[in-house]
């Protein structure tokens, strides 16, 4: 149902959306498939938006209920309709009230694990990543998605954070990545400091953040969401012992290392394993823009420092800056260079060894590491084309009247 079809609709008309609405808690599955398929059809609709900001937790209830179904394409439809309605903030909020991001991680337990259920994983995440996405005024509920990840409670079992962590190093498979959201929603919760401490603690191990560096190199997809997590962990000083001990940073060289470029000295020097393993320098500014905020984060630090000269990082960005076109990446690649030149002792000869906020590490900022931003999108998804939402081709949505839902809700209904 386009926007179009419904430019002008009345008070009247408004309230016919709480029809809809209630015949989400009919018994009947069919009934409430023909719900979900009509309020899908209206996620874009101005009066619709009107109507769940009015009617929030109305909406949001019964839907919610509606993504433990039996019926797998029910179960799909209410996950693809909250993952539209959560990328309001409102909605996001009520879901978390309600502890919906619990139960969509208790779903995703179950549709993952047990079930090997691709499609309502991807959609799992995707509600996941978008209810994590917000800033919300309110403190407590910020503070409720950290206790429904498990991070302010102390245990022998395996949290929910880790249990994420653990699918985020699941290769992805040959027709689709179902944890392509996944990687947003990592970055978003790594915004907190108390999910930063988690994720450094000893019990998630070096392989995992090794798996993951590895990813950044090989599976494109997954790189922004990776480097993004990355790099909420180096604004935190205490991750970068952590973070330089895995394979983070020359796995990040690999495509931020110019092996074309003419100037070929000093190319013995570079890691061999980024020599080896380097994929070309990529022209994407964004992933560069990070791949510079993480390497000037971790020089802000002794260890870091430390850790980016045992793979000659100065090779990387020498050529780098060589390269680089954008004049703010490069104003970054030039106050980090001091530091993965010289020796510590050289820094302290020069009094570079504390961070000089003057210089810059973040990119438009000062060098003094900023707080973590989310900056993923809201997911969207339509219902795949087999669900009933799809319409017949040969008919013209603006043939279709609001009015005509109800009489096939009614119909499907006396079937």
């Amino acid at each position: 149902f386009p926007q179009s079809a419904h430019a002008a609709m009345d008070e009247s008309q408004l309230e016919m959306f709480g029809e809809v609405v209630g015949f989400l808690s009919d018994p009947k599955a069919q009934v409430q498939g023909s719900a979900l398929a009509g309020l899908l059809g209206y996620v874009d609709v101005p009066e619709f938006k009107q109507y769940v900001a009015e009617n929030t937790r109305a909406v949001v209830r019964p839907t919610m209920r509606l993504m433990a179904s039996e019926q797998r394409e029910i179960a799909k439809a209410a996950f693809a309709l909250l993952t539209n309605l959560s990328q309001n903030k409102a909605v996001g909020k009520c879901m978390v009230e309600l502890k919906g991001f619990k139960r969509v991680l208790e779903l995703l337990m179950t549709n993952y694990v047990l079930e090997g259920d691709a499609e309502l994983t991807f959609l799992s995440c995707a509600v996941l990543a978008n209810l994590s996405g917000h800033t919300y005024e309110n403190p407590a509920t910020t503070k409720a998605i950290e206790e429904q990840l498990g991070v302010t409670t102390e245990g022998a079992g395996q949290t929910p954070l880790e249990f994420l962590v653990a699918c985020a190093t699941q290769a992805p498979q040959e027709k689709g990545d179902p944890f392509l959201h996944l990687y947003n929603l990592l970055q978003n919760i790594s915004n907190w400091a108390s999910v930063r401490a988690a994720l450094m603690s000893e019990r998630t191990t070096l392989a995992y953040w090794n798996i993951l560096a590895s990813y950044m190199v090989s599976q494109r997809s997954r790189r922004k969401g990776v480097m993004g997590l990355f790099r909420n962990l180096a604004s935190e000083p205490s991750c970068h012992p952590k973070l330089v001990e895995s394979d983070l940073p020359w796995r990040m060289c690999c495509f931020l290392f110019d092996a074309e470029a003419k100037d070929l000295e000093g190319r013995d020097a570079v890691y061999k394993e980024i020599v080896e393993n380097q994929i070309g320098f990529s022209a994407d500014v964004s992933t560069r823009r990070l791949g510079a905020e993480v390497l000037g984060l971790l020089c802000t630090t002794k260890e870091g420092r430390e850790g980016l000269r045992l793979i000659n990082t100065y090779e990387v960005v020498r050529r780098w800056h060589l390269k680089e076109e954008d004049p703010e990446i490069k104003d970054a690649l030039e106050s980090i260079v001091p530091s993965v030149h010289y020796t510590e002792e050289e820094l302290v000869a020069e009094g570079l060894d504390e961070p000089d906020p003057n210089r810059v590490y973040q990119i438009g900022n000062g060098l003094n590491p900023q707080p973590p931003e989310a900056v993923v999108e809201p997911a969207k998804v339509t219902l795949a084309e087999d669900h009933p939402a799809r319409q017949d081709p040969s008919v013209d949505p603006s043939d279709l009247p609001l009015e005509g839902l109800f009489d096939r809700i009614e119909e499907n209904g006396a079937k």
